[in-house]
């Protein structure tokens, strides 16, 4: 597509969307040890969306995984949910880096070989390009610098973890 045709069809959707509300997702994800990258570490994410007055809290846990998968998971679950159920402007905000880099570089990482944590990854892209009519944007936070829903993502996720340690994980 031309830049200009691409150009135009991006504010025509902006203009569609001026006066739509913005869902905000907050996620966080967190592991046992989180410095160790290997895989073998019980993680879990943290997920607060607030939309139309209202807040929802989801989470979740994995066995064997790593701090970055974590940070992705509860995008993965809950982003192709919202989109299915209409919302057509949704905020991703994070305090990992990693996260932003995925969500605003979609369409090079989709062309790129052996992208780790692709089977993360791919349900996402494959629901942003399902519902191409939303806008979907990721804003970066300090983690641990007092912003209010990063600092319950985070201990949403490291309950998770701790309870997870109570019902089976060993």
């Amino acid at each position: 597509m031309k830049r200009a045709a691409r150009n135009r069809i991006d504010k025509e959707k902006q203009e569609a969307l001026k006066n739509v509300e913005t869902c905000y997702f907050y996620v966080d994800g967190a592991c046992d040890n989180p410095w160790v990258g290997n895989g073998t570490n019980k993680g879990g994410w943290g997920v607060i969306v607030k939309y139309q007055g209202n807040e929802s809290i989801v989470t979740g846990s994995e066995e064997l995984t790593t701090n970055q998968r974590m940070e992705i998971a509860g995008i993965t679950q809950c982003l192709p949910y919202l989109l299915s159920k209409g919302i057509k402007k949704i905020q991703i905000i994070t305090d990992s880096m990693y996260v932003i880099y995925g969500i605003r570089g979609r369409k090079k990482w989709r062309k790129r070989k052996n992208v780790p944590n692709w089977d993360l990854w791919e349900p996402i892209f494959d629901a942003i390009e399902e519902y191409k009519d939303a806008e979907i944007t990721a804003k970066w936070v300090k983690g641990h610098s007092g912003h209010v829903e990063n600092e319950r993502c985070n201990d949403l996720a490291e309950s998770v973890v701790k309870e997870s340690s109570k019902i089976g994980f060993k």
